[in-house]
């Protein structure tokens, strides 16, 4: 079986550029006015073909680079595209620029239609990043994948072009003294660091969120900038599933209706394994999201009800259930808080009552603040009274 790709590569100088008006349009005709290409659909399925590093800005041809406006231009224009039901990015690239990525992150948030990514070579780094938004990674068993982190590097080329007779004479204004700081010294070594460190960060969250994990899951599974074989990544997550080829591959996202046609024949082992992963995956999602539901009430300060929370997080009680139990029993709660700020207003009263007047005017009670808590907890409960009814 043999399926189009597509090559994201800047075009050759008999690129016909379409007449379009750049000032209007979506991203995908201002980058075609800009720079053009071509794609290509097969079957229902868009494929977008990434061999080379990812750069922030379109390249010359003989730098290479694949920059991520044409990447979000081309998935836009799947979106669009009647023709295509399913989008596939074939990766193998060892990474690239930061700039751009989060972008593009975002075109890919925003697509309705489902895609997925295949490799047979490198998923690293910032490659990594595009294939965890994707709705699977499935991979070869050569395919490596992995690097994911951040570094920055400086070179010191002082002695070569010292060697060579030149000498950098700089002056800086009289507040720009943490301008280009000298990474060898210590307060650049901190700044620098300080800056790698959250670069590093935002990466990390970006794949915990696509990934639908915790960041510190993804600190602690994903290896440290390790790269590993589909088998590895896929016992630490980082994949979900390991294909013979492109074309069980394809084979295997045809027959995905979303989980939805249960009585489908499952052909091939990958497409099992597909289902199955698929299924623990949403299962894990949803717990989590129970958990975090759940959770979010564990900030009251009664006891009986923070011991509610902590019982239903530990049974696997429903979201719906847990409202209702909680509900019940935070009414008993503001019931108790009510009649006890209906005793500490009578007890006012009355001791007010037995206050002899030397004015002849009424005595002005010396405890407002009991008075207006009490108060303020009957108001709260006439007011959750009148909604549940």
């Amino acid at each position: 079986m043999t399926q189009k790709r597509i090559m994201l590569k800047m075009p050759t100088v008999e690129t016909e550029i379409p007449e379009i008006n750049t000032k209007n349009g979506n991203l995908l005709a201002r980058y075609r006015a800009s720079v053009g290409y071509v794609t290509s659909v097969n079957d229902g399925i868009g494929i977008v073909e990434i061999n080379d590093a990812l750069v922030s800005e379109p390249q010359l041809g003989f730098f290479g680079g694949i920059d991520y406006k044409a990447l979000s231009a081309i998935l836009e224009d799947f979106e669009e595209d009647d023709a295509v039901e399913k989008v596939v990015i074939d990766i193998n690239s060892p990474g690239g620029a930061i700039n751009g990525l989060y972008e593009t992150l975002s075109v890919m948030k925003a697509l309705n239609k489902p895609v997925y990514c295949f490799s047979s070579g490198y998923v690293c780094s910032a490659s990594y990043a595009i294939a965890s938004a994707t709705k699977g990674i499935y991979a070869t068993p050569q395919a490596r994948i992995g690097s994911i982190g951040a570094y920055m590097e400086f070179v010191d080329s002082k002695d070569f072009y010292e060697n060579a007779g030149i000498r950098h004479i700089s002056f800086y204004g009289q507040n720009s003294d943490m301008k280009n700081l000298d990474p060898q010294t210590d307060k650049g070594k901190e700044m620098y660091q300080d800056e790698i460190n959250k670069v590093e960060d935002m990466f990390l969250s970006a794949i915990a969120e696509n990934r639908g994990i915790e960041k510190q899951e993804v600190i602690e599974n994903f290896g440290h900038g390790q790269v590993f074989f589909a088998d590895e990544a896929k016992n630490r997550k980082m994949i979900d599933g390991i294909v013979a080829n492109f074309d069980e591959f394809i084979t295997m996202i045809k027959g995905d209706k979303y989980m939805a046609d249960d009585k489908k024949e499952v052909k091939t082992g990958a497409d099992l394994e597909y289902r199955i992963e698929q299924a623990r995956n949403e299962a894990v999602k949803a717990e989590r999201e129970r958990v975090k539901q759940i959770g979010s009430f564990g900030t009251v300060k009664d006891a009986g009800l923070k011991a509610l929370v902590d019982k239903a997080l530990e049974d696997g009680t429903s979201l719906e259930a847990f409202k209702l139990v909680f509900a019940d029993k935070a009414l008993e709660v503001l019931n108790r808080q009510g009649e006890k700020a209906r005793n500490v207003l009578e007890t006012e009263k009355a001791e007010s009552e037995n206050i002899p007047s030397i004015t002849g005017k009424t005595p002005v009670i010396e405890k407002p603040s009991a008075k207006q808590k009490a108060k303020m907890i009957l108001d709260g409960l006439n007011q959750r009274e009148k909604e549940a009814k």
